[in-house]
């Protein structure tokens, strides 16, 4: 045998006539297609018709099929797998009966392998192949020219060149393309040769080692927010990396890598969710579906643990506020009786209602002497009109608590329960008090009126012990404080 060049035969394709690889001329014939039939050696992908039958069924067939005779009267298809495809097609489901009989060149090869190798440069030559393509033909074309060499032919040049020059490709790209068909598993290779990722993605798993692509798999089979791409890929090794990097608490290995893969391919990004750590000192132990078994009776134990805490806070909390509604219940019922009392006051000294409203508001209206009156007699209303049902607050105007000494009311009786022995309760007086305490002081003049302690011969501030220069021209004492509304003077 001669020496072969993969140009020379690549060359030879496009001629009426090959004189390196057929015994005879081809003869042109019209086969029916149910005679034709495919090459078992095709691995190029005969999907997506539709153009190429609708440019057919309008202009015919412009290139015939080369094939090449086989048993029983039947014929190998060497180039035009698509073409008769879609011829096929039209007749089927179309109806394309003159289409029927295919104009084929029929060619005899003196091997097997010539045949193979014009059908992968016939394709190669024919349309745009996948990087998959490109890499099973390449893989295919490197067998076929070494069977070749066996069989006699002698080729020029390294074998890598033959190789590169007949796929129309770099010989770079086909190292890569080697690397992702000799080490990308099945399930990966099975994505690249459907066109879900790409050639770089490919090659850049292809790369890791098998541990690293199964769990890859694994990750990137639960749906993604984000595309297959190099970035993401690239991503999820780097949390590969720290997981592999794991260590159990005690210092040996992880033995919850598998769970934290699995954790990992749930998250929607690489960048979130993170297993950095041992489970034992992961914050998300108690919450996470993928904790170690290890640490799962730990993890049990503290949920145990802030059940009981929960329940005690919750116990806590429901006997505070049983405590808190009875001391509302035991202030209002405080604050209903001693307004009763302030009433009781009143009809003591014959004072009706209406004035008692006067006290309050200069022109009081029906509704709000209605509203005070029920106070008076202890029936609390629920809408007390412009009155604070907190007696208390309403004892803060000093100058109501002077129209009720004024009065004659008797405001130790209406706190307390108590009348007070002093002589000088419920009376203004003038001049000096004669026991230190509170007590409520009236300017005339400069209309003012407050709370101010009396300290053996001089007033001081009510919280404050220090000496408040006031000019006092009526007082009268102080009714009790209640104790949750005492304070403590504080010196100055």
């Amino acid at each position: 045998m001669g020496k072969f060049n993969i140009g020379s035969f690549a060359a030879s394709l496009n001629e009426t006539v090959s004189k390196l690889d057929t015994n005879t001329e081809p003869q042109l014939q019209y086969i029916d297609i149910d005679q034709l039939d495919a090459n078992e050696a095709n691995f190029y992908d005969v999907c997506n018709l539709d153009t190429l039958a609708d440019s057919i069924a309008m202009d015919g067939l412009q290139q015939p099929l080369v094939v090449t005779p086989g048993q029983d009267g039947r014929y190998t298809v060497i180039s035009g797998h698509r073409r008769r495809a879609a011829i096929r097609k039209l007749v089927e489901e179309d109806g394309r009966e003159d289409l029927r009989r295919v104009p084929c060149l029929v060619k005899t090869y003196q091997s097997p392998a010539l045949a193979e190798l014009q059908l992968i440069m016939a394709n190669s030559t024919a349309r745009v192949l996948t990087s998959a393509e490109v890499m099973h033909q390449a893989k295919r074309m490197e067998d076929l020219l070494y069977q070749l060499k066996e069989e006699g032919y002698s080729f020029p040049g390294r074998m890598r060149d033959q190789v590169a020059e007949a796929c129309q490709v770099s010989a770079s790209k086909l190292a890569r393309l080697k690397v992702i068909r000799d080490k990308l598993i099945a399930p990966w290779m099975d994505r690249f040769e459907a066109g879900e990722i790409s050639e770089d993605v490919a090659y850049t798993i292809a790369q890791m080692g098998q541990d690293y692509q199964i769990s890859l798999d694994k990750i990137f089979s639960e749906p993604r927010c984000y595309g297959l791409t190099k970035n993401t890929v690239e991503g999820y090794r780097l949390r590969l990396d720290e997981i592999a990097a794991i260590e159990c608490a005690h210092g040996s290995a992880c033995t919850n890598r598998e769970r934290m893969i699995e954790h990992t391919a749930k998250q929607a990004s690489p960048y979130w969710g993170k297993c950095k750590t041992c489970c034992a000192s992961c914050n998300s132990r108690s919450t996470c579906e993928h904790v170690c078994p290890m640490v799962q009776e730990q993890v049990a134990q503290e949920a145990k643990a802030r059940q009981m805490e929960l329940e005690e806070a919750k116990a806590k909390g429901e006997e505070e506020a049983a405590k808190r509604a009875a001391k509302m219940v035991a202030e209002a019922e405080c604050n209903r009786k001693r307004w009763q009392r302030l009433g009781q006051e009143f009809d003591r000294l014959g004072i009706d209602r209406e004035k008692v409203a006067r006290m309050w508001v200069d022109v009081p209206e029906p509704e709000q002497i209605e509203a005070l009156s029920s106070m008076l007699d202890g029936d609390m209303p629920k809408n007390p009109n412009c009155f604070d049902l907190d007696l208390g607050w309403e004892l803060c105007d000093s100058f109501l608590v002077a129209d009720f000494a004024t009065a004659g009311v008797s405001l130790d009786y209406v706190l307390t329960g108590k009348r007070a022995e002093a002589s000088q309760d419920g009376q203004w007086q003038t001049g000096k008090p004669t026991t230190n305490g509170y007590y409520f002081c009236i300017n005339r003049v400069s209309n003012w009126a407050g709370l101010y302690w009396w300290q053996d011969d001089h007033w001081e501030h009510a919280a404050a012990i220090c000496t408040a220069y006031v000019c006092v021209d009526l007082w009268v004492p102080a009714p009790i404080i209640p104790g949750w509304r005492a304070w403590e003077r504080e010196e100055v």
